[in-house]
């Protein structure tokens, strides 16, 4: 199974903080599947349902892929793990879930799926009916208000959460909800960490009520619960990966901005051997070429801002958004498209106008080859 973004596979090089994060919830809800019976919603490659299985009776992973669940079936599956294909959306799920497993489910996960769903009330109803009486939801989301995200706009991504929004969504199902913030910090250990007490220092620490995601404990007997914690903590052979594939990345972008200052010097020169009436038409142009460069800039802008609106109000009216969504993103397509053929447009005319030049040199030395043989006849006359 290839990664595509949407789920995660461990051991992949460069995605292992990625792996840290969706490893730590897995941790923490382990703790809750201890001696139960474990329903993993989105189970995708099926890593996380193999971690409940080693604290849990039994275990079942859903996806809505066939082919995530023939991956995790085959990579992860024994006797007391096993995946099937669901499709969370469906109006009979729960007795599909039922007619797989007639027991009710001691500790529930759903991790990183509510974001990328539309119905999610049906999601949550869903879930309660399967939990037994005293059992638990660990379910996970991202924090949309998350400053640090570099990539703000996942394709795969219905409808993403504040704190506030997540914690009413799920107090609509749930008696008892508890929320806490993930996040991933660096930490350099001096001696043992295990039965001893540490003293905790900071630098450059980031405010712990920025969480790139929110992590909450569920269910509906009267027991409280506590807000979820917990630690997982990994070496840091991957930031010497990330440091060398960077550094690799400075020297090539070196590389080409020493290429891009010389052809940009080259183009100077080969501007200004041009004649005075080739040089207009090229700046001409070139002058036609940036005015509509800046329209299509223009459209894309809005069209994007057009696109990030439908996002935002897609859960809302899904279908109706959804189809405009599409069309949006047709005709933001067809505009890099247009922009991709105006730049191809833009080679061939400096293509064109290198050509024109060394006519413009060729006839040059036509002319002065044929004033040659003038003078010559001229010398012979004489």
């Amino acid at each position: 199974m290839d990664y595509t973004g949407e789920r995660l596979i461990p051991g992949r090089k460069g995605l292992e903080l990625l792996e840290l994060e969706h490893r730590a919830r897995y941790t923490l809800a382990s703790r809750y599947a201890a001696g139960q019976h474990a329903l993993d919603l989105g189970s995708g490659s099926g890593y996380g349902s193999a971690l409940l299985g080693e604290t849990a009776e039994q275990v079942l992973g859903l996806d809505i892929s066939a082919e995530a669940v023939e991956y995790a079936q085959s990579t992860y599956g024994n006797d007391r793990v096993r995946f099937a294909v669901a499709d969370l959306s469906d109006d009979d799920v729960v007795d599909q879930i039922r007619a797989l497993h007639p027991e009710p489910f001691g500790c529930i996960t759903c991790f990183e799926v509510l974001e990328h769903v539309d119905f999610s009330g049906k999601l949550l109803q869903n879930a309660v009916e399967l939990l037994a009486p005293r059992g638990h939801l660990v379910i996970s989301t991202p924090n949309i208000d998350y400053p640090f995200d570099v990539d703000k706009n996942n394709p795969h991504h219905v409808k993403e959460y504040t704190l506030d929004e997540f914690h009413n969504l799920l107090e609509r199902y749930f008696k008892k909800v508890r929320v806490a913030g993930q996040q991933v910090h660096l930490v350099s250990a001096i001696g043992g960490t295990e039965d001893v007490d540490v003293e905790w220092d900071e630098w450059r620490g980031q405010d712990a009520a920025v969480a790139k995601y929110f992590v909450a404990v569920c269910g509906n007997a009267k027991s409280t619960e506590a807000a979820p914690t917990g630690i997982l903590a990994t070496s840091d052979a991957h930031l010497k990966v990330l440091q060398t594939k960077l550094q690799e990345v400075r020297q090539d972008q070196a590389v080409k901005a020493q290429r891009i200052r010389t052809l940009e010097s080259n183009l100077d020169d080969v501007r200004q051997a041009l004649p005075k009436e080739s040089r207009e038409r090229l700046e001409r142009l070139e002058a036609a070429l940036a005015a509509e460069t800046d329209r299509n800039a223009a459209r894309v802008a809005a069209l994007e801002a057009d696109l990030n609106e439908m996002r935002g109000k897609l859960h809302d009216f899904p279908k109706e958004n959804r189809e405009r969504l599409e069309r949006l993103e047709a005709a933001l397509l067809a505009e890099s498209e247009r922009n991709t053929v105006i730049e191809e447009r833009n080679s061939a005319l400096e293509a064109n106008e290198l050509s024109v030049m060394e006519r413009v040199a060729a006839l040059e030395a036509s002319d002065l080859a044929a004033m040659e043989r003038v003078a010559a006849l001229e010398a012979s006359d004489l």
